[in-house]
């Protein structure tokens, strides 16, 4: 997440806590023994400790082989963060797949969060399951204020889940742009966007060009 080593984000992006969503920081290990993974990974676990304590999601949670079982994770351990100021994912259609997780679990992870327990653990490896448990805690008052959502038609807004959101990261441009408007749509009218700049597993690049200024446009008349 390279925008977080910059001072361009906005001043409320790290008043809360951060849901940052990355790739796992060891997917395969070659013959030589050289791990290869997900730079977002390495970034996420390499950040400055007073950003990593704001973070929503263990590491580990990025390692999870099934899909289907780390979105619902994702989602269990969000919804139950109620001081989410920012979301960060290289990728919107990430954060669109998590907005549907969370539209179908809902329910369940409600009922979850009163008693503070979580029907998943048993699916996951006991390190993973343990660092997911101790970002676990029942929280009778945090499911009351979800509850009447359970009663409304279509998704559920992100500002009722996370009051404080204000800052997206993520790809804008390119193949991601019509994704990146779809999530744009789900948001409210105050929160930012933020490019999440050029940067992939295979490389990190920048681009250094000449910046025009916009002309101005001549009053109506």
């Amino acid at each position: 997440m390279p925008w977080l080593s910059s001072s361009t984000g906005p001043p409320t992006a790290f008043a809360g806590s951060l849901l940052a969503i990355g790739g796992a920081l060891c997917e395969e290990t070659l013959s030589d023994g050289t791990m290869s993974g997900a730079v977002s990974g390495l970034i996420y676990g390499t950040m400055p400790a007073m950003v990593r304590a704001k973070y929503v999601l263990p590491p580990a949670v990025f390692a999870i082989a099934d899909y289907e079982l780390r979105y619902a994770i994702i989602a269990r351990l969000a919804v139950e963060c109620a001081g989410i100021t920012t979301i960060a994912t290289a990728n919107p259609s990430t954060i669109l797949r998590l907005f549907d997780q969370i539209g179908r679990d809902l329910p369940g992870i409600l009922r979850e969060i009163a008693t503070g327990e979580c029907s998943l653990l048993g699916r996951l490896e006991p390190g993973t399951a343990l660092a997911v448990r101790q970002r676990i805690g029942a929280n009778p008052a945090r499911a009351r204020t979800l509850a009447p959502l359970l009663a409304l038609d279509g998704p559920v807004a992100p500002e009722r889940l996370w009051p404080e959101l204000g800052t997206v990261v993520t790809w804008l441009g390119g193949g991601c742009a019509l994704a990146a408007r779809a999530v744009a749509d789900r948001l409210p009218t105050t929160a930012r966007m933020i490019d999440f700049g050029y940067v992939a597993s295979e490389m990190r690049g920048t681009h250094r060009g000449r910046c025009r200024p916009r002309p101005r446009l001549a009053a109506a008349r």
